[in-house]
C-alpha cells in the first residue's frame, strides 16, 4: 500500500529511518534521489510503502517525520548515547560520596 507523503517527498526532506533486526533504532535522515519507485536515504532504497527495498526481514523503514515524532527520536537517540557514557565509566576510580550521589539519584523513588 502506497503512503502518499512519501509520494511527496523531495530531495533533502528528512524522514524517520527506522532500522530493523536486532539492533532496532530510529534517527532522523535525509532523502538523497527520488525517482518513480524508489526513495533513497542512507544509500538504501525504499519503495512508495516506505519498506526498503532488500530481501530478508530485518529491513529498514521510513517514516513521515512530524514535529512530535521529531522530539521521540531525538530524546530516544539522546538517551541511548547517555546509556553507551555510563558504561564507559570506570566505576573504580569514582569518589564514593560521588557514587553515594549517583546512587540516591537512580534510586530515589
Amino acid at each position: 500500500m502506497e503512503k502518499d507523503w512519501i509520494k511527496n517527498l523531495k530531495v533533502g526532506d528528512e524522514v524517520i529511518l527506522e532500522s530493523g533486526g536486532w539492533n532496532h533504532n530510529r534517527h532522523i535522515e535525509k532523502v538523497e534521489k527520488i525517482n518513480k519507485t524508489t526513495v533513497r536515504v542512507c544509500g538504501s532504497l525504499y519503495t512508495f510503502d516506505g519498506y526498503e527495498r532488500c530481501s530478508g526481514w530485518h529491513r529498514s523503514t521510513i517514516h513521515q517525520l512530524t514535529d512530535e515524532s521529531r522530539i521521540e527520536v531525538e530524546i530516544e537517540n539522546e538517551g541511548r548515547s547517555l546509556r553507551a557514557k555510563l558504561c564507559k565509566v570506570n566505576w573504580d576510580v569514582i569518589p564514593i560520596e560521588k557514587l553515594r550521589s549517583i546512587t540516591k539519584i537512580l534510586y530515589e523513588k
